[in-house]
């Protein structure tokens, strides 16, 4: 709601505006996420205490909660995502396994080689 509170003493009342209380009645809720962080105090903190509990916190924090709540969407998203990787297809793939299996000889020669000319035996 919007408007301005009667000023005590000097006004006998406020102005309010009634379309503003409507769109807020009207729109959704603004997001919440939460901010927890657990940090090396505060992880001391509950062992320090006699009824404790570090893992009790995390698992009963809102943190917690809204990565729980998220798992089944991220799972359809992987879903959708791996459908998608799936359906490519890439013309010629054995050439380019082929290509890829030599570069990775190539690297793997070419760190030998390194190996070599820099071992002690090599530069005496």
């Amino acid at each position: 709601m919007s408007g301005r509170a009667g000023r005590r003493g000097i006004d006998d009342r406020g102005v309010c505006i009634p379309s503003t209380a409507k769109m807020m009645v009207k729109r959704s809720a603004d997001c919440l996420n939460s901010a927890f962080h657990l940090s090396y105090n505060m992880l001391l903190n509950q062992l320090r205490c006699k009824d404790g509990d570090p893992e009790n916190l995390l698992r009963n924090s809102f943190y917690q909660f809204q990565a729980d709540r998220a798992i089944t969407d991220l799972e359809r998203q992987m879903k959708v995502l791996q459908e998608e990787r799936d359906a490519i297809h890439i013309e010629e793939e054995d050439s380019l396994e082929n290509y890829y299996s030599l570069l990775e000889q190539y690297k793997n020669l070419k760190m030998d080689v390194r190996d070599i000319i820099f071992s002690p035996r090599y530069c005496e």
